[in-house]
């Protein structure tokens, strides 16, 4: 799976500190970083064209607010 490794949305640093490293269900890792304004994003992160392996149609915001 590509990669991609973003910049701060927030102030456009690309220098992180660690902040947290976590595993999905599917024993994926993950890490959260924190920019030096303090927001904290993950990266890597999956590339947009990967994404929707993590977010099934049952995801709740992919589902018709209506029918729940």
């Amino acid at each position: 799976m590509k990669l991609e490794y973003p910049n701060c949305i927030i102030c456009g640093q690309n220098e992180f500190s660690d902040y947290l490293t976590f595993k999905d269900s599917a024993r994926n890792s993950f890490s959260l970083k924190q920019c030096k304004c303090s927001f904290v994003l993950t990266s890597p992160r999956p590339c947009e064209n990967a994404i929707h392996h993590y977010y099934d149609t049952d995801y709740l915001p992919h589902s018709d607010a209506n029918s729940k």
